[in-house]
């Protein structure tokens, strides 16, 4: 298993749709869109004036995050990638 540090978050990548409503989407489009993955792993936060501030994602949550913003790693032949907590946009609701 992998823990990360800091303010850092392991996810791993999901694949979403690429029509809504019976429209496909052109590759213009894709390129342009934010990412999303499934949170597997949460740093302990990032430490601001002498205090530790957690992360507001848990283990499970589905989220975008900023496109070219990602490290990708390899766990036991599983394809994972590492964003910075600020480099997260959105919790998919």
């Amino acid at each position: 298993m992998i823990k990360p540090l800091s303010d850092h978050v392991v996810l791993e990548p999901l694949k979403e749709e690429k029509k809504k409503g019976g429209i496909i989407l052109p590759d213009t489009v894709e390129k342009e869109r934010s990412e999303i993955g499934k949170v597997v792993a949460v740093g302990v936060g990032k430490m601001e004036n002498g205090k530790r501030v957690p992360l507001e994602v848990k283990k499970g949550d589905v989220v975008f995050y900023r496109k070219y913003s990602e490290h990708k790693i390899k766990d036991k032949e599983k394809e994972l990638i590492v964003v910075k907590g600020e480099d997260i946009i959105a919790i998919k609701g």
